[in-house]
């Protein structure tokens, strides 16, 4: 009875060693992760794309995520350092990696299957896997449940920082996915990542409909300010003044708020006429 009571103690204080407190995460997705599946009070530090939940906001910042300062970093004394693939420069990983602080990376793929696998890293690297398989499952079922729009709109996504940084989306990319899963289709396919887009291309585009983060749309002036962007007004979008626009961590984080997302976007584009 002594020998099982002294096994039991030793291996509820190795789950514990091995349970962190001081947690810094690299991304802003790997964050609203953390905080979903009860972890949030573990995390000491967050990179500048975290601003999901509130709380995040509040905590230290050690940089954007592909430009970490391992200085600021390694000053929050952390235990865990979680991100994904995005993170660096090379050299600050190796810097964090030389410290014997342990460092986790995630290869975020932006698909759902990616995602549940997302939420069970974190899960298991923060001694949180019970509330992370139960987030898992409760997002199957919610995005299993989904009913996607009779019409199979053609839709163009557009990132924008001020009327003189205007992108388009093709493939490769977490607007691309999240077009795909709403049902939809993107209008323009021709390459991968994102490019400025002429006048003419976007005419040749013809997009039934623009999607866009609310933070791109305030920054050209909202609604009147994005059917100035050159021959944006001469699209079937444009004529008909279909405009989606959607948070932007929500809507592009493939977090744990992927179900929600993909709810707001399948339902704005069932809503269209």
């Amino acid at each position: 009875m002594v020998a099982v009571l002294v096994a039991l103690f030793l291996a509820s204080g190795a789950a514990q060693a091995q349970t962190p407190r001081r947690i810094v995460s690299l991304n802003g997705s790997m964050t609203e992760i953390l905080f979903a599946i009860g972890a949030g009070d573990q995390v000491v530090g967050v990179d500048t794309s975290s601003i999901h939940p509130a709380a995040a906001r509040k905590l230290p910042k050690v940089g954007y995520q592909r430009s970490i300062s391992a200085e600021g970093v390694l000053s929050l004394k952390p235990d865990l350092i979680i991100g994904t693939g995005e993170a660096g420069p090379p050299p600050v990983l190796q810097q964090l990696r030389s410290s014997k602080v342990k460092l986790v990376l995630f290869e975020d793929k932006w698909t759902p299957e990616s995602t549940y696998a997302k939420i069970l890293f974190a899960g298991k690297h923060t001694g949180h896997e019970k509330e992370a398989a139960a987030l898992v499952s409760k997002m199957k079922a919610a995005i299993a449940s989904l009913t996607r729009p009779s019409k199979e709109w053609r839709v163009l996504f557009i990132y924008a920082r001020g009327p003189g940084m205007v992108q388009v989306s093709g493939t490769g990319t977490q607007a691309h996915s999240m077009i795909e899963l709403a049902g939809a289709k993107n209008a323009v396919t021709g390459f991968q990542g994102f490019r400025p887009l002429t006048s003419e291309a976007m005419v040749g585009a013809n997009p039934d409909v623009i999607l866009i983060p609310t933070r791109a749309l305030a920054s050209i002036g909202g609604e009147d300010g994005l059917l100035r962007v050159p021959g944006i007004a001469l699209t079937e979008a444009g004529k008909k003044r279909r405009i989606v626009a959607m948070d932007d961590l929500l809507l592009l984080g493939f977090s744990s708020r992927l179900h929600i997302a993909l709810k707001e976007l399948v339902s704005n584009l069932t809503g269209l006429k």
